[in-house]
């Protein structure tokens, strides 16, 4: 176990950081001297078992480290001759599954030259290629970049992407694994999976084939009820094909090494069959290992299986360490065989009961007594595999599902008949008519569980978006947990229920508060290159503009926002819409409202968006519209008109006042307008003196004059925008205005997110992170 885990570490510096050859070999040296030197000083002193445990782990980390440089290099040699050379003079074979993305296919792939294998790339493509193909055709290299997903590209391996735009030539292995790609290929037509729901889940479940999700738009669903590894072929499919297959040859009355043979070349088919996952992989090569133990008569140790599998599986291929398919499958396995005897022990003392064996409905309990403890067991196992994998998950998604175990109890019944129906099917591919009996009965089952699984991921708790603290805090639990079972094997069902009603009660009451009981406050949001305002009070969130996608909900859970009463949408920029696809789903939105007659020009994706939280039609605000909440009032002054809300210049300015008989508070929100706008909401209006203005358009050189700043005169001047963004917001001129003018000039790229709070005295900053 700890040469894999300095095996996968090594590897993983070596591929995150794009180590040379040269530079791995001198730090495998060095790992190697400095542990022999160590190792040396452990003899000396009588510790010869540690002395060898050192050495050991030392030649693992060198090994790794100049396995993972060696690919390194070779991938960068390749990637450097494929910008240089016509993608029309490679050929590319495939070596993963499809995904649907956006309409296209994206697949794993080696590019090759001269019939030698180079490198692993993306392959985007038009049309599905399937696992196996070796392709030709025109096309274009695409830079992985710098990004989030390079650096995950190249954790795998991975080190370019190609976009095919004309496929000219395509070839199939040949021998016995272009037999089983054949079979794969008829099995797949056969079953469609982008038909329907249930021949979606019974691909996924028997071929590894999930294109049916991913046409079919169901991935999110089971994303946020946390079952994706109960379709994902693995251990479980794995044992259900041994388990027949077993069953078969005992009635063979062979003897036990060829049953044994048979059984492994059986299900190393059914491996292949489903297109080789990681999962699968590791799941054969544990059974391999179980095999040989047997024949040699030594005793089967499931940790050492799991660790050997997974060892040889990453001095093979060191770009496997950095899939995520590899790494939870690892740590799920891992922790069914550590952590779940305790996570059982734990449950089966929170739930213990007096069992009643006597009287006439003594069978019906001790029945129901087993189905209580199987239902234990699963959710056991649920809760060991999230716990887990969650410092994995944490960093991986964006999402962390709060429903997982429950909707692993529900869901793992029905897929595993899924999974025995999908194998028969494939039985019967021989028998059109039995199998599509099979087809149909599997249907009713598949919509009544993705029907549940809807419902399941429908509120906006079923799983919460992953930011900040959380990887650290999802690590800190772990170990907390480990450190309680080796502190407390032994446990009464007081110690664990005392302090889960406190962690509940605490929960409840830390929700209530920030849901109902609110303070008065405008906060502007770090969602980095675009608007986002939140005004709230009490019950009440009003949020003003929505920012990019993908940075909202983050930024509202983080200020304990669960519900927003309304959101207004300044205009139709995606920098100001685009987190409201966001939050379909993760935080309930009563309203959207625009400017009036901008309505019908609204983007398709912020109408689907929309439609998703049930706030379509939008309202329109028009000109001295009011939107009266808790103390808060805004007012609609400008523009005076109706409008599209594709331009700037169409930008809803909003005065906004506060005033409870104590405190006051008063601010301008300008959208994305400028000088221009601004100079004719001023001639419009006796508007002078407010304590806060949210600078026009994220600060540029033309939002504000000096004269303009003058008649304001905000205490504070808030301006939002991304850390260096290309535009070079907030700009310097806009900054010595308003400073000129005695403002206190905040952005959120520096200061994050900015709370201002009413005082007797008028607005305060109350929290500047």
């Amino acid at each position: 176990m700890w040469a894999l885990l300095v095996v996968i570490l090594a590897e993983q510096i070596v591929l995150r950081c794009s180590f040379g050859l040269d530079p791995c070999v001198g730090i495998a040296a060095a790992i190697l001297m400095i542990a022999a030197a160590f190792g040396c000083i452990l003899a000396i002193r009588g510790y010869a078992e540690q002395a060898r445990f050192a050495v050991l782990l030392a030649v693992c980390a060198g090994v790794g480290v100049s396995a993972a440089g060696l690919g390194v290099e070779t991938g960068r040699s390749a990637a450097a001759s494929l910008s240089e050379t016509p993608i029309s003079s490679w050929s590319f074979y495939v070596t993963g599954d499809a995904r649907l993305q956006n309409g296209r296919f994206r697949m794993r792939a080696q590019a090759r030259k001269d019939g030698a294998a180079s490198t692993d790339v993306w392959l985007y493509c038009g049309e599905r290629l399937y696992l196996g193909m070796t392709v030709e055709g025109v096309g274009r290299l695409q830079d992985l970049g710098d990004g989030p997903w390079a650096a995950v590209s190249r954790a795998q391996g991975v080190n370019a992407a190609v976009s095919l735009l004309d496929v000219r030539l395509r070839s199939r292995r040949t021998g016995p694994l272009g037999c089983l790609d054949d079979m794969r290929l008829r099995l797949i037509e056969a079953l469609s999976p982008s038909s329907s729901i249930a021949r979606a889940f019974l691909a996924a479940c028997t071929v590894g084939d999930r294109t049916g999700f991913d046409a079919l738009e169901v991935d999110g669903v089971l994303r946020r009820c946390g079952i994706s590894h109960l379709i994902a072929v693995s251990g479980t499919h794995l044992a259900l094909v041994a388990g027949a297959c077993s069953s078969l040859l005992e009635r063979l009355r062979l003897g036990i090494c060829p049953r044994i043979v048979l059984l492994v070349c059986a299900t190393a088919v059914f491996v292949l069959l489903c297109g080789a996952p990681s999962s699968a992989v590791r799941a054969w090569l544990m059974l391999l290992l179980h095999a040989a133990s047997r024949l040699a008569g030594r005793r089967n140790h499931g940790v050492s299986s799991l660790c050997a599998a997974a060892l040889a599986m990453a001095l093979l291929d060191p770009g496997i360490t950095g899939q995520l398919a590899y790494q939870l499958s690892i740590a799920a396995v891992l922790g069914i065989y550590i952590v779940n005897p305790y996570m059982r022990y734990i449950l089966d003392t929170l739930c213990a009961r007096k069992n009643f064996h006597a009287g006439p409905l003594a069978p019906i309990a001790r029945r129901l007594h087993a189905l209580e403890r199987g239902a234990r067991d699963l959710l056991a196992l649920s809760l060991t595999a999230q716990a887990v994998t969650l410092p994995i998950t944490s960093g991986a998604f964006s999402e962390l599902s709060i429903i997982a175990p429950f909707a692993n109890l529900i869901a793992a019944p029905p897929i595993a008949l899924l999974t025995v129906l999908g194998l028969a099917s494939c039985a019967l591919l021989p028998a059109p008519a039995a199998q599509r009996l099979l087809l149909a009965a599997a249907e009713p089952i598949a919509q009544l569980l993705m029907a549940l699984l809807s419902a399941l991921a429908r509120p906006w708790w079923a799983a919460l978006p992953v930011f900040g603290f959380v990887r650290p805090a999802s690590i800190a639990v772990l170990v907390l947990f480990l450190a309680l079972a080796w502190a407390s094997p032994e446990l009464k069902r007081g110690h664990i229920a005392s302090p889960l009603c406190c962690l509940i009660a605490f929960a409840g009451i830390w929700y209530a508060g920030n849901r109902y009981f609110a303070p008065a406050r405008i906060c502007v949001l770090d969602v980095g290159q675009g608007d986002a305002i939140l005004i709230q009070e009490g019950p009440h969130a009003v949020l003003v503009d929505a920012g990019p996608e993908g940075a909202l909900v983050e930024a509202l859970l983080r200020n304990a926002v669960f519900h927003l009463d309304a959101t207004i949408l300044s205009h139709f920029h995606d920098d100001h819409y685009g987190g409201i696809a966001d939050v379909v789903g993760a935080i309930p939105c009563d309203a959207i409202l625009v400017a009036a007659g901008s309505g019908p020009s609204a983007p398709g994706g912020l109408v689907a968006a929309a439609q998703g939280l049930g706030a379509h039609p939008f309202g329109e605000l028009s000109y001295l519209d009011e939107v009266r909440f808790g103390h808060f009032l805004l007012t609609v002054v400008a523009p005076t008109e109706e409008v599209d809300g594709l331009e700037n210049e169409d930008s809803m300015f909003l005065l906004l006042s506060y005033d409870d008989g104590e405190r006051s508070m008063s601010a301008l929100l300008t959208g994305d307008g400028e000088s221009g706008e601004l100079a004719d909401v001023l001639e419009r209006t006796d508007m002078a003196g407010v304590d806060i203005l949210k600078v026009g358009h994220h600060g540029s050189e033309g939002s504000i004059t000096a004269e303009q700043a003058e008649r304001l005169g905000p205490l504070y001047a808030l301006a939002s925008a991304g850390e260096d963004n290309p535009f070079g917001h907030p700009a310097d001129r806009c900054v010595g205005i308003l400073v000129d003018s005695g403002a206190l000039f905040s952005c959120t790229k520096d200061a994050g997110d900015i709370e201002m709070v009413p005082t007797a005295e008028g607005a305060r900053p109350n929290r500047c992170r």
